[in-house]
């Protein structure tokens, strides 16, 4: 097994700083208690997503040791509990995914204050793609894009039946809650299982 570290510091020679990036390992996690089977023994939810260290913050500084800049990451994770538990370095565990991720940047400017700014992806749990994202800038802008399949019951159901749920067919883009274009895939009959156009709209 390879080493896990906490925390990295690289150096950019040609910037003249360092960025530190800190790591949530498998051991800090919180057991679990297996409900499946009916047994007590303590489980780490999510030790095949962090068993290589999943980033939780990114800090930028300059040669001098200033901080210019701040990442933090947040995860929301779903148990699929109704697998049995494995085992993976020695570790008893539950499969999961990340459902949601939130990365909130903190941009420092010379007289203390700093500017904020967030970024959010929420997942498709039937396939595991992106369905929902979000950015808002410092000035408070909002930006949203949401992904619709075959699973969102938007008129396809031949997709599904043929497991074919994992192509986006319609995107909406909103500013500011406020829709400004939606792009969407069209089928040619309820039965074909190919694409016959592309329909994108405009909406003022």
């Amino acid at each position: 097994n390879g080493t896990i570290y906490g925390n990295v510091k690289e150096t950019d020679s040609s910037k003249n700083g360092y960025t530190h990036y800190f790591y949530t390992e498998t051991k800090g996690l919180p057991p679990q208690t297996n409900t499946k089977e009916s047994t007590t023994k303590d489980l780490k939810p999510v030790a095949e997503i962090t068993k290589q260290g999943l980033l939780s913050k990114k800090e930028v500084y300059d040669n001098a040791g200033k901080l210019l800049s701040s990442v933090e990451y947040d995860y929301t994770f779903e148990i699929l509990n109704n697998y049995s538990p494995m085992v993976l370095f020695g570790l008893d565990y539950i499969p999961a995914f990340v459902t949601k991720s939130k990365a909130t940047t903190k941009h420092y400017e010379k007289n203390g204050k700093f500017a904020v700014s967030t970024s959010e992806n929420t997942v498709n749990p039937l396939n595991l793609n992106i369905a929902y994202s979000k950015d808002v800038s410092s000035d408070g802008s909002i930006s949203e894009k949401i992904y619709e399949y075959a699973t969102d019951n938007i008129g396809t159901p031949q997709l599904v039946a043929a497991n074919i749920i994992s192509v986006h067919i319609r995107t909406t883009i909103k500013n500011n809650g406020k829709i400004i274009s939606q792009e969407e895939i069209k089928f040619e009959g309820s039965n074909s299982l190919y694409p016959s156009s592309l329909v994108t709209r405009g909406i003022n």
